[in-house]
C-alpha cells in the first residue's frame, strides 16, 4: 500500500509540475514566440556572410585602438610595448571576416608589401600605463604608421617616422581613439 501511496504522490507531483508548465507557456508563449518571429524578420538568426577585409590605412588604426582598448577593460594597464600586437591579436578577430583575414587589419596598406611586413609601431611610452595617467590624450600618439615594419614594432614616434612621407602625410591613432597627422601630434606649434 505505501508503494502505490508513492506512486500515486508521485504521478501528481508530475501532473502539477505539467500543469504549471503549460500555464506558464499559455501566459508566455505567445509574446516569446512574437519575440522569436520579430528577432528572425530583423535577421537574428542569419548566417552572417564572411568577406575578405579591404581596409585603409585609417581604419586598420581605428580596429588596432579598439582591441587595444578591449585589452586595457581586461587587464587595466595598456600592453608592453615589446608585444603589443600579440596582446592586441585576440581582440581583433570578427565574425564577419573569414578565418585569417583579421590579421590584416596590422598590415598597413599604405607600404610596399612583404613577408614580415606590417607598417605600424606602438609608441613606447604607452608601454604598461594606466590611461589616466597620459597627459593629453588628444595629443599622445598610440599606434602610428612606422618605418620600422616588424611585428609589435615599437619605439618614439619621432624617431620611426616614414622618411619620406607618406602619401597625405603620415597618420596615427591617439591614446583617445583619433586618427590624426603624425606630425600635428609630434609638432602641435607648427599647425
Amino acid at each position: 500500500m505505501a508503494e502505490d501511496g508513492r506512486k500515486r504522490t508521485k504521478k501528481a507531483v508530475w501532473l502539477s509540475a505539467l500543469g504549471v508548465f503549460i500555464a506558464v507557456a499559455w501566459v508566455f508563449g505567445a509574446p516569446i514566440v512574437h519575440l522569436l518571429i520579430d528577432a528572425k524578420r530583423a535577421g537574428f538568426f542569419d548566417k552572417v556572410k564572411q568577406h575578405e577585409y579591404e581596409g585603409t590605412s585609417m581604419e586598420n588604426m581605428k580596429a588596432l585602438y579598439q582591441a587595444l582598448q578591449l585589452y586595457y577593460e581586461s587587464e587595466d594597464e595598456m600592453p608592453m610595448a615589446s608585444g603589443w600586437m600579440d596582446a592586441a591579436k585576440m581582440y581583433v578577430r570578427t565574425n564577419d571576416l573569414k578565418k585569417g583575414e583579421e590579421m590584416k587589419k596590422f598590415i598597413n596598406p599604405r607600404i610596399p608589401p612583404g613577408k614580415g611586413v606590417y607598417g605600424y609601431a606602438y609608441n613606447v611610452t604607452m608601454s604598461q600605463v594606466y590611461l589616466d595617467e597620459v597627459a593629453d590624450p588628444a595629443q599622445t600618439p598610440l599606434v602610428f604608421e612606422s618605418k620600422d615594419t616588424e611585428w609589435n614594432a615599437f619605439g618614439e614616434p619621432a624617431k620611426l617616422e616614414p622618411e619620406p612621407e607618406l602619401p597625405g602625410g603620415n597618420k596615427a591613432v591617439t591614446a583617445e581613439g583619433a586618427v590624426k597627422a603624425l606630425k600635428d601630434l609630434l609638432h602641435p606649434e607648427k599647425k
